[in-house]
């Protein structure tokens, strides 16, 4: 059964990696939590001066596409 991201984040807060008599495998089993949703972190928007910078790139590359890299 998968589980949904608010059932994975409150699971990960149950795990203490500073445990010394159960591994972090062993917690996670326990919980049914794959290590890798443990290990997880969601993707981080791009800033609107980013966005900003790549579409100037986008436009200048469609003006003159033979400048080419560099």
């Amino acid at each position: 059964k998968k589980l949904g991201s608010r059932e994975v984040n409150g699971l990960r807060g149950l795990i203490d990696p500073g445990t010394d008599g159960l591994s972090l495998s062993r917690q996670c089993a326990l919980l049914g939590l794959s290590r890798s949703s443990y290990y997880y972190t969601p993707p981080v928007e791009e800033s609107a001066f980013n966005l900003m910078r790549m579409r100037l790139m986008d436009e200048r590359y469609l003006k003159t596409p033979f400048y080419g890299v560099g």
